[in-house]
């Protein structure tokens, strides 16, 4: 599959997966596999197989970086930065690590640009 196909395909998963859990971690977790494979064509092709794999989704992954976040619990609050996220998501999924600045990346065409990427602004956004 090209990188376009399986971006719409990992945006259908994401989407079905993510669906009742809006504004919740399992949803940040959906848009962060989403910029990763973005940027990623391997890593695209991989999440596609993945998420379709019982056991392997993005609830599930989810619970991973939630445990890293009650392991750095200081009094009622857990939390894990972006870095740690994206290395456990890394390592659960079986991607390759972060390539370095602009090494192996893809550059967000049209058709795989979110609509955040588009330079639009969605006012109701901000209701």
């Amino acid at each position: 599959m090209s990188h376009t196909e399986n971006m719409k395909r990992l945006q259908e998963l994401i989407s079905a997966q993510t669906k009742g859990h809006e504004k919740t971690a399992v949803e940040c977790v959906g848009r962060q596999l989403l910029d990763i494979a973005r940027h990623e064509p391997a890593s695209a092709e991989l999440l596609v197989k993945d998420l379709e794999v019982s056991g392997m989704g993005i609830a599930d992954a989810e619970k991973k970086i939630k445990a890293a976040a009650d392991k750095n619990r200081k009094g009622n609050c857990g939390f894990v930065g972006w870095h740690e996220a994206d290395a456990i998501l890394r390592k659960f999924y079986g991607l390759p690590d972060r390539p370095e600045e602009g090494e192996g990346e893809v550059t967000p065409t049209e058709e795989t640009a979110s609509p955040a990427d588009s330079g639009t602004i969605d006012l109701s956004d901000f209701f």
